[in-house]
Order: C-alpha cells, then structure tokens, then sequence
C-alpha cells in the first residue's frame, strides 16, 4: 500500500497453471440440474478401495450408479448410492458415497447415476500405483519452476525470465502502523540493503478465483489461464474507500487497458521490471 491510500496488490498481467497433486484430488462433472460426482483425478489402485461422491442439491434417495468401460461403452458394476454423508455446503446439502472396490481391472472408466437428479463423472482410470503416479513428480516440479522468482529461472518453463532482481538490494523498514488501512506518517528506513531474492511467486489469490472454474469442469489439470488487467477483477489496484469520482477514473483506467490502450507502457514497464 501507498503513502496516497492506493492498496497495490498487482498490475501485471499474471500466468497460473494449475497441477492437482494428490491423491485425493478430484475433479467435477455436471449433468443436467444440481448434482455432481466427485472421483480421484489421478486414478485408483488396482486393488484398494475406490470411491466417489455424488454431490446434489436435493435428495437422491432411490438414485442407483453404474461404472461403464469407456472402452467399450459396458457397465462393469452397479448399485444403488451409499448412504448420505452429510452436507457439502449450503448450496449441495445432500453427498452420498459411491464404492466401487470390486472394480480392479485396469482401464479408463466413468460413473453414471440415474435418479432424481441424473449426473457423470469425467473419466478416471485405476492402474498400478507406479502407472498412476509416475507423472506427478514432473508436475510437481513444473509447478514450481513455473512459479521461481528471481535470477535463477528455467526459461524452457512457460518462457520464464529473471525477475524482480531489485529484490538483491531491498531496504529494511520499521514496522508501519495502519488506521482504517491508511498508513500513518511515512515508512522509516532502518537497514539495508540486504538480498531477498528468489523464492516463488505467490499465486494463491489467482488459484482461488479459478475455483469456481475448476468445480464446474471448466478448468482442468495442465490448463494456462490468462489473468488480464481490466478484464479479470485479480490483477490490478484497489483505492481504499474511494470516492465516486476516484473510482469512476480507476474503472476508466481499466477499461483503457482492456481496450489496449497502454499496451507498449506496460509493456516497458515489465521489461524494466523483469529485466528481459
């Protein structure tokens, strides 16, 4: 935040790529009306226990589900719905738990469920332990080459370059005191320079606003998003309770850069920034 009561959080323009890593990461399928089933987006071992959840937003009593061979298009297994596992959020009150254990052959499968509320699963496969989570590792390591700061970036990830290298003669400042989140007096310099450089970008507030994106099937694992200023709401600045004519100019700046309008400025600004 600035001694003017601007709260800077970015302006630049901002690549996210998101890797679901664990084993318990899922993704979503919409069928027609409020249900979901929910299946690990890695895949299942062989001969552990394999299980979904079918999320809705009113009650699936009677509802039945069936894993059909995307291969050949046959159903492998079915049953009715477990039991109901409580509530998922306001929005989905009802989730119930779909086993399907006895399904151990390997293969790409999906799950359909035929009830009050119809839905589908994305495919998923069940595999060896070694098949399925042998790719992670390479993710794992993308994701953060993607993300380094600093000097020492992979320019074969995503074209990266070194960034931020003023970080290698940052200044030490007293603790600031905020009212109303409007700093008091002026920053105060009291060491320095020291290097704080490297390290990785944080990218939590533009992985949040993808969520929406990612629970209705939209955005997958290896997608790229492209955040752009005046267009997504993420990059950008905020004036701390601005005034109607502030935030009528702030709206206006966006829109110009949506429209292109500074486009070489900002252009020379990141390659000051980014030293490329």
């Amino acid at each position: 935040m600035s001694s003017d009561g601007v709260c800077w959080y970015l302006s630049c323009q901002v690549f996210v790529s998101l890797v679901l890593l664990s084993q318990g990461a899922a993704l979503f399928s919409r069928a027609s009306g409020s249900a979901y089933v929910r299946v690990n987006q890695v895949g299942y071992i062989n001969g552990e226990t394999k299980q979904a959840i079918l999320m809705a937003n009113n009650s699936e009593g009677g509802a039945t589900f069936s894993v059909i061979d995307t291969s050949n298009g046959k159903t492998v297994y079915s049953a009715p719905i477990g039991a109901g596992q409580g509530n998922w959020s306001k929005t989905f009150p009802n989730t119930y738990l779909l086993d399907f254990s006895k399904v151990q052959a390997t293969g790409s499968y999906s799950i359909t469920v035929k009830g009050p509320i119809n839905a589908s699963s994305p495919v998923f496969k069940i595999d060896t332990g070694t098949n399925l989570y042998a790719g992670l590792l390479p993710k794992v390591l993308f994701f953060y080459q993607a993300q380094r700061d600093g000097p020492n970036v992979n320019p074969n990830v995503m074209n990266r370059q070194p960034s931020h290298l003023q970080d290698e003669q940052a200044s030490i400042y007293a603790t600031p005191t905020y009212i109303n989140d409007v700093l008091q007096g002026t920053l105060k310099r009291i060491g320095g320079p020291i290097d704080v450089s490297g390290g990785w970008f944080d990218a939590g507030d533009y992985l949040s606003a993808l969520f929406t994106k990612l629970l209705a099937g939209q955005f997958k694992e290896g997608s790229i998003y492209t955040f752009h200023v005046g267009v997504d709401k993420e990059p950008g600045a905020v004036i701390c309770k601005p005034t109607t004519d502030q935030q009528k100019a702030m709206d206006q700046v966006y829109s110009d850069i949506a429209a292109g309008k500074f486009k070489d400025a900002l252009f020379a600004i990141q390659k000051k920034a980014y030293n490329f």
